[in-house]
């Protein structure tokens, strides 16, 4: 076989083999959680700009991003854990927001993915503001066995 009919005969046989590979590699959808989150400020008073968003997975440091300049983003995470969003900017106090994603293994099962959405408010820091507030969680979202869903 000569070298220019080994070519065309390697060559599908290369994109087939990385297809197959990167088919392997692909995680599966329907273990994605897409959450799309909003910190809402006075843009009057402070304009645009970011919010700093890190969230923990189980307790852990799992990502950091930043918002868009109106407050706005975007995050993946994965079922069966409990993450904590914890949303922060120049004066104001951290906001927090649990999302449990924590479901049935029959459930789990049979999930396509699912998608959140909140809105959290970012409060401004005064002299003297008691503190205790911004402490636990602002917004709570879990699994509800009884209605069958989150």
């Amino acid at each position: 076989m000569s070298v220019k009919k080994l070519k065309y005969f390697l060559l599908p046989f290369f994109i087939v083999l990385i297809s197959v590979i990167e088919i392997g590699f692909t995680p599966r959808q329907k273990e994605i959680v897409v959450v799309h989150g909003r910190g809402l400020f006075d843009f009057g008073k402070y304009g645009k700009q970011s919010i700093r968003v890190w969230i923990t997975e189980d307790g852990k440091s799992f990502k950091t991003l930043n918002t868009d300049d109106r407050g706005n983003f975007t995050a993946k995470i994965g079922l069966n854990h409990l993450y904590m969003f914890h949303l922060s900017m120049d004066y104001h106090g951290t906001s927090k927001v649990q999302i449990d994603t924590r479901v049935p293994d029959i459930v789990a099962q049979d999930m396509k993915g699912a998608e959140f959405q909140f809105e959290v408010d970012m409060y401004e820091l005064y002299q003297g503001m008691n503190m205790g507030l911004l402490n636990r969680p602002l917004l709570k979202m879990k699994y509800n066995p009884k209605k069958d869903r989150f």
